[in-house]
């Protein structure tokens, strides 16, 4: 009796441990997919404000200047609209 006791929490133990490593395993995972998405973000953040600061070193006067302005925020609002997507598509789903 005693030894089906043990046989049993040792099974219930082994499997729990199963479980959770493979659940460490999905963690990772997850963790090194939102990780890529983050650095993609930053590294695209960094090309808007290379190529903004480029088109105002530039421009010669104000004018020249606005549709540099104008440019950066439309890209920086792009990037934020397709890093959000990004971040819903690799949200586990529950």
């Amino acid at each position: 009796m005693n030894i089906r006791i043990v046989a049993i929490l040792a099974l219930t133990f082994s499997s729990f441990m199963v479980y959770a490593m493979g659940d460490d395993a999905k963690q990772q995972e997850m963790f090194t997919k939102m990780k890529q998405i983050k650095v993609d973000g930053i590294q695209g953040r960094i090309s808007i404000l290379q190529n903004a600061l480029n088109c105002v070193n530039a421009a010669t006067s104000h004018d020249q200047m606005k549709p540099c302005e104008e440019q950066e925020r439309k890209a920086m609002e792009s990037l934020q609209q397709q890093q959000k997507a990004k971040w819903e598509a690799a949200k586990p789903q529950k």
